[in-house]
């Protein structure tokens, strides 16, 4: 039972470290297309009085994507089940491979054929293949050695 529940606790700390990763880039650039948006707004509404018909529903959608936003970064923040450095750190590296994994299954075929051309044609220890190999050998190992950490501090 302590297995399963050391394991939640883990996959959550990963979930909450990807999702961290994730919501930044997201909430800056819902910031930028907010503020071009309001600054277009206040261009329309100079030119002509009707264009506040437009302001009052963009505005009400701004207000929600703002609290929703916010909601989810105060979650984020709040729900953090890493207690020490080296955990964070060990989530973190965790949350490097599995995202460096995803790049490589959503990464189109021209752009994998660059990479390994580029391999074939500068041979370097640290190769874009081994990585791939590598990440994908060990992230089972990886997974096991977090539960370890995370077992001993509870």
């Amino acid at each position: 039972m302590n297995n399963l529940k050391s394991s939640f606790i883990i996959l959550r700390a990963i979930a909450l470290e990807l999702a961290r990763r994730l919501f930044k880039p997201v909430a800056i650039t819902l910031g930028v297309v907010a503020v071009l948006v309001a600054l277009g707004l206040i261009a329309l509404v100079s030119l002509d009085v009707w264009w506040w018909l437009l302001v009052i529903p963009v505005g009400l959608i701004g207000i929600v994507l703002l609290t929703l936003l916010t909601i989810i970064g105060f979650v984020l923040e709040r729900n953090n089940p890493v207690r020490n450095v080296e955990q964070r750190q060990r989530v973190g590296a965790f949350v490097d491979k599995l995202q460096r994994m995803a790049e490589l299954r959503a990464t189109p075929k021209v752009f994998l054929l660059t990479k390994i051309a580029g391999d074939i044609i500068r041979p370097r220890r640290d190769s874009y293949l081994r990585s791939v190999i590598d990440d994908t050998k060990t992230l089972k190992r990886d997974f096991d050695d977090l539960s370890k950490a995370f077992d001993t501090s509870n």
